[in-house]
């Protein structure tokens, strides 16, 4: 898209030859890494250009992310945040996840929902970046076993021969095995839930708090940035219909 080592045609050159009467060329306004196909805000003016660029420096502009991921995201919808370090070799240069304090270490936030699924073998993933890391969205998707197919960097195709096969239970030794009925019985004395959101999990006297006001907060956006992940697509699928029984009335006439 831009200019950089080995690229020798770019956008960004390309847009030379649109210069208007008064010299001033399209700006581009962000970016996309050289294996992402995506739509590409290019302004005309340079207010145009310099108003588009403070909104997505402040996160007011909303991007979305489509990709098909190997497996099932379990949850179907959650919240990633880790810290991404880059990692060079000699070879090739990946993000990692890091731990808070590292060299290098910047923290990263990725929202992801499964749209669609293919049995349990892939998934249609809406994502949508808190904050803008290099690699963001395909480091942590591989963080969670759940690469993008096709990813030269952080995909193997092992993992999608891998992906829907149930896990094997990990045998103890000497461990005898739980009888399902006392189970059961034990599932059901469990104790209610502490509803205070201030107590401490380790040091409170009831069980399990339910969480802080803010975490229930991000769950409810989460649920709703699900159900209107999956509005879009049920419309794009309705329109998709619409056109294939207008062409076939047209082929008829």
């Amino acid at each position: 898209m831009q200019g950089g080592s080995g690229i020798t045609r770019h956008v960004d050159d390309m847009l030379e030859v649109m210069r208007d009467a008064k010299g001033q060329k399209p700006r581009l306004v962000h970016r996309l890494d050289r294996e992402t196909a995506g739509c590409l805000l290019i302004a005309k003016t340079r207010f145009a250009a310099t108003a588009l660029t403070g909104s997505f420096r402040h996160r007011s502009a909303r991007k979305i992310y489509w990709a098909l991921v190997a497996g099932v995201p379990k949850p179907k919808q959650g919240r990633i945040s880790t810290y991404l370090a880059k990692e060079e070799s000699e070879d090739d240069t990946i993000m990692r996840v890091a731990k808070h304090g590292d060299e290098g270490a910047s923290h990263a936030v990725t929202y992801y929902a499964v749209v669609e699924t293919s049995a349990q073998k892939l998934a249609w993933v809406s994502l949508k970046p808190v904050t803008g890391r290099t690699h963001q969205l395909r480091a942590h998707m591989a963080h969670i076993d759940h690469a993008i197919v096709g990813d030269p960097k952080y995909f193997n195709k092992r993992e999608l021969a891998a992906a829907g096969r149930p896990a094997e239970p990990a045998a103890s030794a000497g461990a005898p095995d739980r009888d399902p009925a006392s189970a059961r019985r034990r599932d059901r004395r469990r104790p209610r839930r502490c509803r205070r959101t201030c107590c401490n999990p380790g040091t409170c006297s009831g069980s399990k708090p339910t969480g802080s006001i803010r975490s229930r907060t991000r769950r409810r956006s989460e649920r709703r940035f699900v159900r209107a992940e999956q509005e879009r697509s049920r419309r794009r699928s309705h329109v998709s219909t619409r056109h294939l029984l207008l062409r076939r009335a047209l082929r008829q006439t």
